[in-house]
């Protein structure tokens, strides 16, 4: 009997590892109100490129490349699920404008720029992709990340 309910948890452990490894987008779905999921404040003089969805199949940290497949060919565009936007100059990616983009999910580091940002509550860091492609990151809740220069040759 022991050795039936053990085997059962240990399936159960199994089945549920699976379904935690499997490929699901991380999206704004049921995300209403500023603050309730990852962000991005744009300290630039540049718009950025923000989105609100992430498939692990693309990377679990990082995607390099203009495009992040969730996004979808052609790109979706706007203040819709699953799509990208360009975050303003000054502007803080769970304003009102950006009702979408309560919870971010990646933000997106120029090819052929330097640039330099901070996580909150930490010390500023540089991404140098001169001369390298773009490169998406992905901000997990209740991350907040402060993109403050961009610099491209």
């Amino acid at each position: 009997m022991i050795k039936g309910t053990l085997r059962a948890v240990l399936i159960s452990a199994l089945v549920m590892a699976g379904l935690a490894l499997t490929s699901r987008p991380a999206a704004a779905g049921g995300c209403g109100s500023p603050g309730c999921g990852g962000e991005v404040s744009n300290n630039t003089s540049r718009y950025i490129q923000i989105a609100n969805c992430w498939y692990e199949s693309d990377g679990y940290w990082y995607q390099e490349g203009d495009h992040l497949s969730c996004t979808g060919a052609p790109v979706r565009i706007g203040n819709v699920p699953d799509a990208r936007i360009g975050l303003a100059p000054g502007d803080w990616s769970s304003e009102g404008q950006y009702s979408a983009y309560y919870d971010t999910d990646a933000v997106k580091f120029p090819g052929g720029c330097r640039t330099t940002y901070h996580w909150w509550g930490t010390l500023q860091s540089v991404e140098d992709r001169r001369n390298k492609p773009a490169l998406w990151v992905r901000i997990f809740d209740p991350e907040h990340i402060y993109i403050d220069n961009i610099t491209c040759p």
